[in-house]
């Protein structure tokens, strides 16, 4: 979701976007197309480009985006390990109950 919100004088245009969403392109796309239509509504035959390109990651979302990998290796890594021991268990009890050696 995103709004604009504009305010503006007889020569100054402003306007803000509020973005809450995934997509990184989503702002300067909006910004292009209020620019082009701001300069349509006044009958101006010009165009308005926008070039966009995100920072690079911090150390700090690096060292998260590997925690959370880290935690899913984990908690996979468990739950296959947990399969082998409960798998001859689950044999010692079905040869106790059939009365089979």
């Amino acid at each position: 979701m995103f709004s604009v919100s504009m305010y503006n004088t007889e020569t100054t245009y402003s306007f803000f976007i509020n973005n809450n969403s995934r997509y990184s392109h989503l702002v300067p796309m909006v910004t292009n197309w209020t620019t082009n239509a701001i300069l349509k509504s006044k009958n101006i035959d010009a165009n308005v480009k926008h070039s966009f390109s995100p920072l690079p990651r911090t150390e700090k979302e690096a060292l998260t985006g590997q925690g959370y990998s880290l935690f899913w290796l984990s908690f996979f890594s468990i739950i296959g390990w947990s399969l082998i021991p409960t798998s001859s268990i689950v044999f010692i009890v079905k040869e106790r109950e059939t009365l089979v050696k």
